[in-house]
């Protein structure tokens, strides 16, 4: 009988332990998503052009030229803001024949291309501004995992591939 009790008690304690681990691994969960939601919110300004990452990187140097990060997802180029307003917009594409995103990503370099199949990263898309679906070559399950990520974002539904009814459909959702 002592046995068990000396056995229930050191169970208790183990319990107490890992009860107090959970707990522990709780806590810094709930600060890393509140990190994570502070980084999605600075990623959504500096992709909307609200925001230029001008900090000093972790290395103590600054980034790009004049003290701005440059990468392939930055800002658009200033000429293609001045030539069509849209560029000033966090557009996502989604769906598409690969040869029409390559037609369209010549034709407006400002818009980002996510793919056509369901195991595409949705992350960007949380600060999407406009979210253009191409029916013509896309999965139902990439179209839905899109429209979830982009809440809030306008959404034009196309399956024509000119690119000039295209731009038309996106200006009359916006402005219409």
């Amino acid at each position: 009988m002592e046995e068990l009790i000396a056995r229930l008690a050191a169970e208790r304690e183990e319990n107490e332990r890992l009860r107090a681990e959970r707990n522990e691994a709780i806590r810094k969960t709930i600060e890393l998503r509140a990190e994570v939601d502070d980084l999605r919110e600075e990623l959504r300004l500096w992709q909307r052009g609200r925001r230029q990452p001008d900090e000093e990187d972790a290395d103590g140097t600054e980034g790009g030229e004049n003290g701005k990060a440059i990468s392939a997802d930055s800002a658009p180029p200033e000429d293609a803001s001045v030539s069509d307003p849209l560029a000033a917009l966090a557009i996502f594409v989604v769906g598409g024949s690969v040869a029409w995103q390559r037609k369209a990503a010549e034709r407006f370099p400002y818009m980002r291309f996510v793919g056509n199949e369901k195991n595409f990263d949705d992350a960007p898309l949380h600060a999407a501004d406009v979210l253009v679906i191409n029916t013509n070559a896309v999965s139902h399950a990439a179209t839905e995992k899109a429209k979830r990520a982009a809440k809030g974002a306008v959404l034009v539904l196309t399956s024509t591939n000119n690119l000039d009814i295209v731009h038309q459909k996106i200006c009359g959702e916006i402005l219409g």
